[in-house]
């Protein structure tokens, strides 16, 4: 048999052997895959289809909230017309999508405020089961029935007032559109299965193709070894022994061996063939000398390779700690935002090593810290950053929540920095027992277990204890923290404890603890506007909550704190950015137009302008907070800022008008090192004059400032007294400095003399 006949039979047999394997693993693996997806795709059908009818119910719940919010606040005012018109709108605007079917508003005697689907049943009683059925419920729940031939899903949400059920809102869905979605999802699901098999079909084919190519190529030169030794043998035979000095030996598998032996071998016949013949010359020629040794040369059979070796040396500084970074982050912190984001990295990092983490307190108190410079840098900005973030643990977040809202409450009271600092401290840690349990509660939707209560009304003193190990030792701290949830009626817990046994500490945790969970919600309970918040937190002053902290709280954050998303009579949407004099007319920036396109910048409204009133709250939309509170934005007015940094007094001062050097007897009740606030008793005309010039004097800490350049920058009458803004046109340094010195001295309630 011929090399070449040789060739052809081996290498066919390798091909037909390889493509045979090949052809069984591809199509096994083939119809393995098409039956995998397509018991993917039915899965994906039923998980579809449960999506879509979750979707549904979501969208159900999103509207039902919008609309309960609404009906809140109407309630409060007394004002339905905006819920009329905002469910007209609703509906309106799902006609084409039956979504929703119709709205329906009833109070607790089964009487009909608002009904869409039959307008004609305006104030009356509803005694049909489904209207039996919605009125009996309070909670929030979803009700499927049949009726006139159509099917329906109805989420149900009980509406309060003043914490007290008024009835019920229904909002009822379609199921035709349902059935329709299921209808083209199940065609798609088809269209998909065919489209996989074709393409499981040409993956298959275009896979058989390549081995093929692939087991050509390997079959070559697999049998390259055997063809060289078929053709070695031949030429043997024929006495070509030379033929062997050709033969390079590259591999150690099996062929190589083999090929290695023949070579051997072949030496060997040569070797004795040669012998032979010079046997037969030695003997045909007996005279004739030894014929010469060839010499051997020895060549090394290992040639040794040299390899380099790389190391990386690390610097052993390579580990420092987060803080060390952080310390030089904050070194280069260049505004609020950044000073926030680290707090935010600096606690997420502590609560990860809750247990192992050493030095606590000193870590917590660089937090709080640095929340206090950011609050004296703006603190709306402080409020607004937090409350704009919604992608953010909130674990993290709300403690930074709450404690900012504590700086400013506590700031107002006139806490000193110190007291501040240990109070802040103290929200940040609140929760720090019971971190994992409530990141599970904020994205859990049942009601709290049993034991999940047990373990909320224990976590304040395991906090405490917590805080003890780790050898925090500031009182103020951990009674702040022990008795966070504990209200002055007796009702709170863990030791129940009422009126004066509650420390101030705590009050004010409580009161900015249950104000930004109320406005953040969770997923088993829905989230409150703030105005709806701050009006259950005074509804319940001097029960459970301190009825001066709830003052201060209402004044200075409003009905709208920064970060809020409102709705204006416009129908532009925006984000809150500023606090005003009126707790329901802020200074806003519109982020989504009434067409619904977001301007290139924010857009500074004010809604003290009936145009850009507020009408709603509205759902957050994704914003860049730099915009919002841009240079522009924190260069505030100098009266803005010096309401943000005045102190409350009662200091005896005299008034002197230059031109009729008369002097009138005033008291200041506020003061900054801008200016200062003064009440005079009323009096028939006004003896004050807008932007003139005067001269006061008064004590501040046994000092006497006489005759400080002043202008009067605005004037109002009041019950009966007149107050006037003071703006300080000269102040010097010392008197900067010892109101400075004022601030940080003063108490729970200052009063300077």
């Amino acid at each position: 048999m011929g090399s070449g006949m040789f060739t052809r039979s081996i290498r066919w047999k390798f091909l037909a052997v390889t493509l045979g394997l090949v052809v069984s693993v591809v199509a096994i693996m083939t119809v393995i895959h098409i039956s995998v997806q397509r018991a993917a795709l039915k899965n994906e059908f039923n998980t579809h289809i449960g999506t879509i009818k979750e979707s549904m119910k979501e969208r159900a719940r999103d509207l039902a909230h919008g609309l309960a919010s609404i009906i809140d606040e109407a309630l409060v005012t007394f004002d339905i017309s905006a819920v009329i018109t905002q469910v007209k709108k609703s509906v309106e605007t799902g006609k084409h999508s039956g979504e929703p079917a119709y709205i329906i508003l009833m109070d607790n005697d089964s009487r009909a405020l608002i009904h869409t689907l039959r307008p004609q049943l305006h104030q009356t009683r509803l005694t049909d089961p489904e209207d039996v059925f919605a009125i009996a419920q309070h909670q929030e729940v979803i009700n499927e029935f049949t009726k006139d031939a159509n099917e329906y899903m109805e989420i149900i949400v009980p509406v309060t007032l003043a914490s007290q059920p008024w009835g019920v809102l229904r909002i009822g869905y379609s199921n035709k559109r349902l059935n329709q979605l299921i209808k083209d999802t199940q065609d798609t699901i088809k269209r998909k299965t065919h489209e996989m098999i074709i393409r499981s079909i040409a993956v298959a084919t275009i896979s058989i193709i390549i081995s093929a190519i692939i087991a050509l190529i390997l079959s070559g030169r697999l049998i390259s070894p055997l063809v060289s030794l078929t053709r070695m043998v031949q030429e043997i035979v024929k006495g070509h022994f030379s033929v062997v000095d050709r033969i390079a030996v590259t591999s150690n598998d099996e062929v190589g061996i083999l090929a290695h032996t023949f070579v051997e071998m072949t030496r060997n016949l040569r070797s004795s063939h040669n012998q032979l013949e010079q046997y037969t010359k030695t003997v045909e020629e007996p005279t004739k000398t030894e014929t010469d040794v060839p010499k051997t040369i020895q060549i090394p059979n290992v040639i040794k390779s040299k390899h380099i070796h790389t190391f990386i040396t690390l610097d052993d500084n390579i580990n420092a700690s987060v803080e060390d970074s952080a310390e030089l982050n904050t070194g280069l912190a260049a505004s609020p935002f950044e000073e926030l984001d680290i707090v935010y990295a600096r606690l997420e990092d502590l609560f990860k090593q809750i247990g192992t983490e050493g030095d606590v307190q000193t870590k917590v108190l660089f937090m709080a810290n640095m929340l206090m410079h950011t609050c004296s840098i703006d603190e709306d900005i402080a409020l607004g950053t937090l409350m704009i973030r919604q992608n953010t643990r909130y674990t993290i977040k709300h403690p930074l929540h709450t404690a900012i809202v504590c700086e400013i409450v506590a700031k107002k009271l006139g806490w000193s920095a110190r007291d501040r600092l240990s109070l802040l401290s103290a929200a940040i840690t609140m929760n720090i027992a019971i971190i994992e349990l409530q990141e599970m509660l904020h994205n859990q939707k049942d009601p709290l277990t049993d034991q999940q209560r047990l373990a909320i009304e224990s976590h304040p003193l395991y906090g405490m204890e917590f805080l003890k190990r780790n050898n925090v030792t500031d009182k103020l701290w951990l009674n702040a923290v022990m008795q966070h949830h504990e209200t002055i009626n007796g009702k709170g817990y863990p030791k129940g404890l009422t009126g004066e046994d509650v420390c101030m500490a705590a009050r004010i945790v409580y009161s900015a603890d249950i104000y930004c969970t109320a406005v953040t919600g969770r997923n088993y309970r829905r989230h409150l506007s703030p105005a709806v918040a701050i009006r259950d937190i005074f509804i319940n002053k001097d029960q459970k909550f301190d009825a001066d902290v709830t003052k201060v709280l209402m004044k200075n954050l409003g009905f709208y704190p920064p970060g809020s998303f409102v709705k204006l009579k416009n129908n532009e949407i925006a984000v809150v950015t500023q606090r005003a004099e009126k707790a329901n007319a802020p200074i806003v920036h519109t982020v989504v137009k009434s067409n619904g396109v977001k301007p290139l910048n924010p857009l500074r409204r004010d809604t003290g302008i009936d145009e850009f009133s507020v009408k709603a709250i509205a759902t957050p939309v994704e914003v860049n907070r730099y915009q919002l509170w841009d240079d522009s934005v924190l260069k505030k007015p100098r009266a803005t800022r010096i309401k943000r940094d005045r102190l409350q007094t009662s200091i005896p001062a005299k008034l002197l008008d230059p031109v009729t050097t008369k002097t009138s007897d005033v008291i200041i009740i506020y003061i900054s090192e801008y200016g200062c606030q003064l009440k005079t008793p009323a009096v028939e005309g006004n003896l004050y004059v807008v932007n003139k010039s005067y001269y006061i004097t008064f004590t501040l800490l046994e000092k006497v400032f006489e005759d400080i350049d002043c202008v009067v920058k605005h004037y109002q009458v009041k019950d009966d007294s007149q107050l006037l803004g003071i703006a300080f046109t000269n102040a010097n340094g010392e008197l900067k400095n010892t109101i400075t010195k004022v601030n940080g001295l003063s108490g729970k309630n200052p009063i300077w003399s």
